[in-house]
């Protein structure tokens, strides 16, 4: 199974499965920062921050993400956001060069991915399964004990604070950081992520044992 989810950080998946999100930082001067549910250290206030979005899949054991351009009118103060358009360009472009680098072996892979309107228009719903995915269509809308890719997000943002510069970090500084990072997770930290992605029924049975209280997961 794959999710898909969306992060904001900042700079200045029984059967395959995969999940994609997506989320957010802010960047201010030398350090990453985060408010709210957003992913990266809480360090700033949310006006400080310059955002940086990206849109992540997380399956196979491996994280595989898209960064969203700024703001073409605001480029120092503002992200790009997910749109119909841009999701279709998104799953067109990457998601079948993404599930082979997950799944390099033939057979069905199931695809979670967050509630967002644009992401459930029909043409983009075709293009999932152009691209080799059998996208869930039922699933827990609020379920992070469920979503294997929030934690990975934890764990970035971890590693991120970790190797935080203490000068000042552009945006593009940050994106490369970005790059080495998810580079360096992947190979190093494959074995743990391998796990989270394929322990979902011991989520399922955490889930029910809590009766829908917090889980360790």
């Amino acid at each position: 199974m794959i999710f898909i989810t969306n992060i904001l950080l900042a700079a200045d998946i029984s059967t395959q499965g995969v999940h994609t999100s997506c989320s957010q930082c802010s960047m201010s001067s030398g350090k990453d920062a985060m408010w709210e549910d957003n992913v990266g250290p809480s360090l700033y206030a949310k006006a400080q921050g310059r955002p940086v979005k990206i849109w992540g899949l997380f399956g196979g054991g491996r994280l595989e993400y898209y960064v969203l351009p700024a703001d073409p009118e605001k480029p120092k103060q503002k992200t790009t956001h997910m749109n119909t358009q841009r999701y279709a360009w998104l799953v067109q472009s990457k998601f079948a060069a993404w599930r082979r680098k997950c799944f390099p072996g033939s057979g069905p892979v199931h695809l979670v991915q967050d509630g967002e309107k644009c992401l459930w228009v029909k043409e983009n719903q075709k293009h999932i399964a152009d691209a080799g995915f059998t996208l869930l269509k039922q699933y827990p809308k609020y379920s992070p004990d469920l979503n294997h890719i929030e934690r990975w997000w934890h764990r970035l943002r971890q590693r991120l604070e970790t190797h935080a510069p203490e000068e000042f970090e552009s945006r593009e500084d940050f994106i490369d950081r970005l790059r080495r990072t998810v580079t360096w997770m992947n190979k190093h930290w494959r074995k743990e992520a391998l796990q989270q992605c394929t322990n979902l029924e011991e989520r399922a049975r955490e889930v029910l044992k809590m009766g829908g209280k917090r889980t360790k997961f």
